[in-house]
This record gives structure tokens, sequence and C-alpha cells, in this order.
């Protein structure tokens, strides 16, 4: 699905992500990133809800997140202001 190039540029992301961890914590995550093989790396992204697969398209299309819950009213908020691009929420 993903290609090397962008299986690449998603484990840079992933460690510059890690920069504000603790320490002590920084190092362990950085090794699991690094030695996380291709297919490893799109089973994480898929089970975080980082990338869609044909497979996982309808099981997502039932289960929304708290912001996307909110943007299609299903999650009762506060508006405080929307626009074509942006909605405010208290």
């Amino acid at each position: 699905m993903l290609n090397k190039e962008q299986i690449k540029q998603i484990k840079e992301q992933l460690l510059s992500q890690l920069e504000n961890w603790p320490e002590s914590q920084r190092e362990s995550a950085k090794q699991q990133i690094m030695l996380m093989s291709d297919s490893e790396l799109e089973e994480f992204l898929v089970k975080n809800n980082m990338i869609k697969t044909n497979e996982n398209k309808e099981y997502n299309s039932n289960q929304n997140c708290i912001f996307c819950s909110i943007i299609k009213n299903i999650t009762p908020s506060l508006k405080l202001d929307e626009n074509d691009k942006a909605v405010a929420v208290l």
C-alpha cells in the first residue's frame, strides 16, 4: 500500500514527534519505530486510524472520532463560531 519513500517519511515524522517525550521513554520508542517492518508500520497506522485500507473503510465509516462526531452534530457541543474551514467549540 505505502511505497518506500512514504514509509521513510512517516518514520521520520514519528521520530520527530518523540522530541517532546521524556528521555527515559524516547530511546525505546525510537528503537521500536526503526525496527518496524514496512508491513508492521502499515498495520500500526491502520490500527491507529492514521490511514485507511479497503478492509477498514466500512469499519471506520461506522466509528467516528469525537471531533468528527461534533462536526456531524452527533455529539452535543456549544459551537462558538463556524466557517468553511474551522469550527470553534466549547
